[in-house]
């Protein structure tokens, strides 16, 4: 055989023995690193928040007196509603209690078991009332008697001596109460939640020959337009952040009309620039309309009259 021959037959030979040339393997993926955990973020300071307005329906009219409507109560005749009130012209709130008769029993004993409950529940409609009323420009009664164990126990107590003004008993032995609880008075609700709440001026509307003689029969605040509401122990003080010594007592009307029949026949008027806090209840003059009104009041138990 040529030698050429037995060359190819050996380079075939050896091919084959060594086989296959493996391909180099793939290098393994590099892990990817985790991005660096941030700090936590450290907490704001806690910033304590103003107490959150109760919502409500707005004050309405009713005639001339500043009347505000707190929820309704079905009555237990006819599709008739009873609206519990807060009236700031006549200083009382009014509510209604209902009272079921049980099915059974003498009717007798029905009448007293629904009376009994009658009062309980008017009692209870008239403490969510309460809890509505605002005090002053930065708190409502609900706001006090959280804060306050004594107020709370005072508020109680003029709640459980709310005076019950009508009874209604109705033929299936079911009775409805109307009750009310004044405002205005040391008695009443001011005199649980204000501290320095003014004795009570008897307005002209009462007895006009019980006024002092001055230049002046009242004083009317004219704060329709700015939003302003009433309240217990509402202050008026000037738009720089003047106030008064004492607090004068104050009557709230819905129109002028009802302003006047209150003021006397020569009354001061002053038209407040605009209402402040968080219930709208403080009422600011300008600088020169609150020093004649700080005259005025110092003149003698003048009468002051709001209108809302």
């Amino acid at each position: 055989m040529p030698a050429r021959s037995y060359l190819a037959c050996f380079l075939a030979a050896s091919f084959l023995a060594l086989g296959p040339v493996a391909e180099p393997a793939a290098a393994a993926p590099k892990p990817t690193p985790k991005p660096a955990a941030k700090p936590p973020a450290a907490k704001p300071p806690a910033v304590k928040k103003a107490p959150t307005p109760i919502p409500g329906p707005r004050t309405q009219e009713s005639g001339d007196a500043l009347v505000e409507p707190v929820g309704t109560v079905p009555e237990l005749q006819g599709d008739q509603q009873f609206t519990n009130t807060i009236n700031w012209t006549k200083r009382v709130i009014t509510v209604l209690g209902i009272g079921i008769a049980p099915d059974r029993g003498a009717l007798q004993v029905r009448r007293t078991l629904a009376k009994s409950n009658a009062l309980e529940d008017g009692l209870r409609q008239m403490s969510e009332v309460v809890d509505k009323v605002r005090v002053n420009a930065d708190a409502y009664v609900r706001d006090m008697t959280v804060a306050d164990d004594d107020i709370r126990n005072k508020v109680n107590s003029r709640i459980r001596a709310a005076k019950i003004v009508d009874t209604r008993v109705l033929p299936d032995g079911s009775v409805e109460l109307k009750l009310q609880l004044p405002l205005f008075t040391k008695e009443g609700l001011a005199g649980a939640v204000v501290k320095d709440e003014p004795s009570p001026i008897q307005f002209i509307a009462d007895a006009s020959g019980s006024l002092p003689t001055t230049q002046w029969t009242g004083i009317i605040l004219d704060a329709r337009g700015t939003g302003a509401q009433p309240a217990l122990a509402a202050a008026v003080r000037s738009v720089e952040g003047q106030g008064l010594i004492d607090r004068p007592p104050v009557a709230y009307v819905h129109s002028r009309e009802g302003a006047g029949d209150l003021a006397g026949d020569k009354p001061l008027t002053f038209k407040i620039k605009r209402s402040a806090g968080l219930t709208r209840s403080d009422l600011l003059l300008d600088t020169a309309d609150f020093s004649k009104f700080k005259d005025a009041l110092g003149k003698g138990g003048i009468s002051v009259v709001v209108i809302i």
